[in-house]
Formats: C-alpha cells, sequence, structure tokens
C-alpha cells in the first residue's frame, strides 16, 4: 500500500492556502526568535554565564521560561530595562497561546450549523478552533514581539540591533571574506556587539 501513496502525503489533509501556509512557517521562524530573546534577557536578567543557563533551564518549556523572565523583570530597578522587559514579556504572553494553538494544533475542517472553514483544534481547547484567517494577524504579533525583544536586549546591553539584522553563524574564527572586514565576534559574557 505504501508504494502507491505520493511522497510527502500526510494522514490528514491540511487545509490551508499555500499564503497561509507561508504565514505558518514565517509563524515558526519567528518565534525561534522570540524564543532566543527570552533566553538572552534571563541570562541578562539573572546574570547567568551560558552553561549556568543551561543547567538550570535547558529543560524547562518555553512558557516556564517565560514565567522565570517574568519574575525576574519583578525585580529589575533600572526604569529602561524594567520597562523594555515588560514590554516584551507582556507582548510574548499574549501569543503564546495563539501560536501554540496554531503550531501545535491539528489543521482541518471546522464544521459548524451553516459553515464550514479550515480551523485547527488543539487538544486543551477543542471547543475553541483557531480559524486559518487569524495567522496572518498572529503573524505580525510575533514579529512584534521579535522587535520588541531585539530592542529589550540593545537597552540592557547598550547595543542596539539595526533591523533587520542579518545572522551569520558559523565555526571559522574568522568569517569569509565575501562578508566584508566591518564583522565583530560575539564572545559568551560579553554584550552584544553594535552592528555595522
Amino acid at each position: 500500500m505504501s508504494d502507491t501513496i505520493p511522497p510527502n502525503t500526510t494522514a490528514f489533509e491540511i487545509p490551508l492556502t499555500d499564503r497561509q501556509l507561508m504565514h505558518l512557517g514565517r509563524i515558526t521562524a519567528t518565534w525561534a526568535q522570540v524564543e532566543f530573546f527570552i533566553d538572552r534577557l534571563l541570562m541578562l536578567a539573572l546574570d547567568l554565564s551560558p552553561p549556568e543557563f543551561n543547567k538550570a533551564y535547558s529543560a524547562m518549556m518555553v512558557g516556564g521560561r517565560l514565567d522565570s523572565l517574568d519574575l525576574a523583570g519583578q525585580s529589575v530597578t533600572a526604569p529602561d530595562e524594567a520597562d523594555a522587559l515588560k514590554g516584551f514579556v507582556a507582548a510574548c504572553l499574549k501569543i503564546k497561546q495563539p501560536r501554540n494553538h496554531a503550531v501545535h494544533g491539528l489543521w482541518g475542517l471546522r464544521v459548524s450549523r451553516d459553515k464550514t472553514f479550515a480551523a485547527a483544534r488543539h487538544r486543551k481547547s477543542p471547543g475553541s478552533p483557531m480559524r486559518a484567517e487569524r495567522l496572518k494577524k498572529l503573524e505580525a504579533d510575533i514579529a512584534h514581539a521579535s522587535l520588541l525583544g531585539a530592542n529589550a536586549v540593545g537597552v540592557w546591553t547598550g547595543s542596539r540591533l539595526l533591523v533587520p539584522g542579518r545572522l551569520h553563524f558559523g565555526s571559522a574564527e574568522k568569517p569569509p571574506t565575501r562578508l566584508g572586514e566591518s564583522y565583530q565576534l560575539v564572545r559568551a559574557r560579553r554584550p552584544t556587539q553594535g552592528h555595522n
């Protein structure tokens, strides 16, 4: 039987348009940036080295890390740092549940009394489907949270990221010449370097 099924066929049809699938992909990719900023701000707020952070938080789900960041923010005394952190955490808390619904929900067709529409069903809220039309707004909200995270790290470190930044990474001590000579290495336990 499996010989006759075309490649990439899933158990259930995913009833999203190409544009909606694109929004869902961007939601996933941008959420990784949000998680990066959650982790980075936790390290800054609690003055943790990468090994200390990994020991304390590597097994923790992002919701727990976000709660820890929210709690750590309550003891921040510098007004600029506290405000930047508070704004970022508020944006993350606003999007956490719908993002989980979109990414971890099972996409299908929701049948109501007189309509059928594409939606995601999440086991934690089976009676409240996420309509596919909400993906565009969710993508925008997550992108906004990413910018707030970059801003908060900039406030903490004194080094602002010019957006949109371009992330280059690799293992070479010196980047290839095609990237130019205006690079700066970012080392552990040091503030983020300036963007040139």
